[in-house]
């Protein structure tokens, strides 16, 4: 998977959450409701997640989810502990990608 697919992925997940909490808001806001829920777009964000991880012989799954959930897409309050580029270049250097493995000659592999 390319660099910019990826960060495009995680982008989208994370504009997509973004969004449903601030229709929700709106939402109750209109409606007079204290609070309402948001969607639930796990299904989606789990596939989504699910299919960037077809790309790694490594196991990276809790890592992206720990990048987007526990540090909210790399930050802490207003501050950028982490981009998503640097997240890649990290997942990137800890597992093999699957198509550096199918299209290697033996020689290069060892």
């Amino acid at each position: 998977m390319r660099q910019d697919i990826f960060v495009s992925a995680i982008e989208a997940i994370r504009l997509q959450l973004a969004q449903d909490r601030d229709y929700s808001f709106t939402l109750a806001k209109v409606l007079g409701a204290e609070d309402m829920p948001l969607y639930d777009n796990s299904l989606l964000i789990g596939n989504i997640i699910a299919l960037i991880q077809t790309h790694f012989v490594a196991d990276v799954k809790e890592d992206i989810e720990h990048f987007c959930f526990q540090m909210n897409f790399g930050k802490i309050g207003e501050d950028t502990i982490m981009t998503t580029e640097e997240l890649y270049n990290k997942l990137a250097g800890n597992g093999i990608w699957y198509h550096t493995i199918i299209n290697a000659s033996p020689q290069s592999i060892h």
